[in-house]
């Protein structure tokens, strides 16, 4: 709550000195209603992540944004790292994911497409919509645990996403979740 009003401060901010202090209109909240099923939509949804690699000592904190197509069931992602350094730039559906930009240092780690598509796969494309916050879901070695309030009346705040066989985590904290509006 705290990160929310911060934000939109920040937000309304920088709408008055863009616009010259005229009239700035916020976005629109998602009207989904908490238990309603997503069938379809467009999302843009802006996150902190970060990814812990213990057999690796690597810690890596990025901001990910996605556009997710929940109808189509495809997700088109990037990773930033700080100062804006691109990690990584995929389009994944449900059977495969194409690579439009990995960095070099991802390319080290043994099959991290793999695991990026998978984590995204798992998480936005087959069970997020219905995770229920403050619970969790196994998925063979993976488990994933929701957590926080929702964001846009929808996704949950912070996922957990624990793989047992490599063994990594991956923390996903939902800053933004809007809807495209395509008409």
């Amino acid at each position: 709550m705290k990160y929310a009003r911060t934000a939109c401060l920040l937000l309304a901010l920088v709408c008055v000195l863009l616009s010259g202090l005229a009239a700035c209109r916020p976005r629109q909240p998602a009207t989904f209603l908490q238990g309603e099923k997503v069938k379809d939509g467009v999302w843009s949804l802006q996150h902190k992540l970060q990814l812990d690699l213990p057999g690796r000592n690597l810690s890596l904190g990025f901001t990910g944004m996605m556009r997710l197509d929940l109808a189509a069931q495809t997700a088109q992602v990037a990773g930033v790292a700080g100062l804006g350094l691109q990690l990584f730039e995929m389009h994944i559906t449900l059977d495969e994911a194409t690579i439009e930009y990995m960095h070099p240092m991802l390319l080290k780690i043994p099959h991290a497409p793999k695991y990026i598509a998978s984590c995204i796969r798992t998480i936005w494309l087959d069970n997020l919509p219905q995770l229920q916050l403050n619970s969790y879901l196994r998925q063979g070695d993976v488990l994933l645990t929701a957590t926080g309030d929702r964001v846009a009346g929808l996704w949950p705040e912070r996922v957990r996403y624990e793989d047992e066989r490599v063994p990594f985590t991956l923390d996903v904290r939902l800053l933004q979740a809007y809807k495209e509006n395509l008409q």
